[in-house]
């Protein structure tokens, strides 16, 4: 009974254990905090994270990295503030994008909501901008926090 009970302890450790070590190794951190390689992104692009977003409920979202400048960069939620829909990069290659605008970084395949590179809502049906994390880069590595997910800017605010 006790090699039972000992048996029995030991597979539950290792299972916790291996879980935990299954989500650090996903990019997991307990923080709140998750780090971005953009040593390689260049000025315009993005780079996608998806990663569990404990403010909404835990699901798993994208964050969209974005170097804005050689020294500036962004992180937003990929998700639309005027239905909730999942936006995509426009010049990502294994999207077909619908806007025309040069302006265009972003859009809203179910919405129709139109973004820049800097989150800011330029058309369709959006309110506000891209919600946003704050990010902080050094040495090629961005760490955003996703425990202050912020609202976008209103729609038209300078």
């Amino acid at each position: 009974m006790v090699l039972v009970i000992a048996s029995v302890t030991a597979a539950v450790a290792f299972g916790v254990t291996m879980l935990q070590s299954g989500r650090n190794a996903a990019g997991g951190d307990r923080s709140g905090v998750v780090k971005v390689d953009v040593s390689g992104l260049h000025v315009g692009a993005v780079v996608t994270a998806t990663r569990r977003i404990d403010a909404l409920g835990g699901a798993m979202w994208p964050v969209l990295v974005v170097a804005e400048s050689k020294s500036e960069y962004s992180a937003f939620l990929g998700r639309s503030p005027h239905l909730g829909c999942r936006v995509s990069w426009v010049d990502d290659p294994h999207y077909t994008r619908f806007s025309t605008g040069r302006a265009v970084a972003f859009e809203d395949p179910c919405g129709g909501a139109e973004f820049t590179l800097a989150g800011v809502c330029i058309g369709g049906p959006c309110s506000r901008g891209l919600d946003h994390f704050p990010i902080a880069v050094a040495n090629g590595e961005a760490r955003i926090d996703l425990n202050a997910l912020a609202d976008g800017p209103p729609r038209g605010a300078p």
